[in-house]
């Protein structure tokens, strides 16, 4: 269903531990389909159980430096055509378990905008 057009993806998912360490214990919280991605297992080593507010500001911080930290993304732009292909709100680099439901809600209207998008574009 998500198709990565990048292959340095950034897995923009709330870490199954990270989201269990903090009190969503239950299979039906943790997974959700609008929390999955696919990404390389090079970036899950990476990101490991993070909150997305953390790696999010590693990965600012790269385009900021140009230097690679965390997948390939280098530009900002290159940052919100991921975000964009991969139906994931802007406001996700602020996120942490806090707003892991609105993130939720916000990811599965855009997921289904992308369908109804494509579904018109028939």
């Amino acid at each position: 269903m998500i198709l990565a057009l990048y292959p340095n993806l950034l897995n923009v998912s709330f870490p199954k531990k990270y989201l269990q360490r903090n009190g969503h214990n239950s299979r039906s919280e943790y997974n959700q389909i609008a929390n999955y991605a696919i990404t390389q297992s090079e970036i899950n080593i990476q990101i490991k159980d993070d909150a997305p507010n953390i790696y999010m500001a590693k990965i600012l911080e790269q385009i900021e430096s140009k230097k690679s930290v965390i997948g390939g993304i280098l530009t900002k732009e290159q940052l919100n055509e991921s975000f964009k292909q991969n139906c994931i709100p802007e406001e996700f680099v602020n996120y942490d378990v806090n707003t892991y439901y609105e993130f939720l809600a916000r990811r599965r209207y855009l997921m289904s905008q992308k369908i109804r998008d494509y579904y018109f574009s028939l």
